[in-house]
């Protein structure tokens, strides 16, 4: 007996071919080439007919008979979601999305516990027109086919969008660079958890550098100026969380690697002349025993040029 709707087999039925006296019983699916009935056959899955006749011992064969059966065994099975189970979303009045593998018959679905009226006209949606409150929500849905399978799905999704925020420690806006390295320190915060961290080196239209890290919070890029022609360049920090939120954080500095002198090298050089001034000032003092010692001086280095 037929075990599922509309006519449809939700099972493969057995099927048995018996003749009124004895003789042999032909049958085949379809096109397919005729075969000797020996035992029950199994009904194969879709929509087939069997044609079957009977031929007696003395060669009588009766009129080919046939009936059509429908078997579906296969429930629906959802192929894809918007929101996906478990997924993150930064919009309040998402329009929610299904895909199943086969023509849904019926759908039953609520959201957070209120009944919901999905439209199957072309794709199956719904539109939320009430904005959803930040955090996690449930979808339940219970379809069936047009043979009677049926299968529910509970999927949850959580809404956010509050952006990341994150202690980035950039160089000054407009700082001339001559060091070989620069460190851009990133420590991010996110309600849901911080997804990426990237870091880019711009000039004009042109990205030279962009490097990305996924589930960390906190990392450490390095700008090696040694690698850069000297010029203006934008240093852009982006923190993404899961939901696609993100905080871009950016600054201009310009690469200058003309030498300068740092201020230790300075300091020894001071050093080191006041400790020649005070060398040539002591034998100056001992040869004119303290008198016009900087006329002498200054009489000596005149005649050394």
């Amino acid at each position: 007996n037929v075990n599922g709707e509309n006519g449809w087999y939700i099972t493969k039925p057995m099927i048995n071919l018996t003749a009124s006296k004895p003789a042999t019983i032909y049958y085949h699916w379809d096109e397919d080439d005729k075969q000797v009935y020996l035992h029950n056959i199994t009904a194969p899955e879709g929509v087939h007919t069997i044609f079957y006749y009977s031929v007696d011992t003395s060669g009588t064969r009766e009129e080919v008979q046939w009936k059509t059966l429908k078997v579906d065994t296969t429930k629906p099975y959802l192929e894809s979601v918007y929101p996906g189970n478990n997924s993150f979303i930064n919009n309040t009045k998402p329009v929610l999305k299904l895909n199943f593998s086969e023509e849904i018959q019926t759908i039953h679905s609520s959201l957070d516990n209120h009944e919901i009226e999905f439209n199957t006209n072309d794709n199956i949606t719904f539109t939320v027109n009430t904005s959803l409150a930040e955090g996690k929500h449930r979808l339940r849905v219970e379809v069936k086919d047009e043979a009677g399978n049926q299968v529910s799905y509970v999927m949850e999704f959580t809404v956010d969008v509050t952006k990341p925020t994150a202690k980035v420690d950039l160089p000054s806006a407009d700082d001339v660079v001559s060091e070989k390295n620069v460190y851009v320190t990133v420590n991010a915060t996110d309600n849901y958890g911080v997804n990426q961290i990237e870091f880019k080196v711009i000039q004009g239209n042109t990205t030279f550098n962009s490097s990305t890290f996924s589930g960390e919070e906190k990392h450490v890029f390095v700008f090696n100026t040694s690698s850069y022609p000297d010029g203006s360049y934008t240093l852009v920090v982006r923190v993404s969380d899961y939901a696609g939120n993100s905080a871009i954080y950016s600054t201009t500095v310009t690469v200058s690697k003309e030498e300068v002198a740092s201020p230790l090298l300075l300091l020894l050089l001071g050093i080191m002349v006041s400790t020649g001034f005070f060398i040539v000032y002591i034998v100056a003092v001992k040869r004119m025993k303290g008198k016009m010692v900087f006329q002498w001086i200054f009489h000596r280095i005149l005649r050394n040029h």
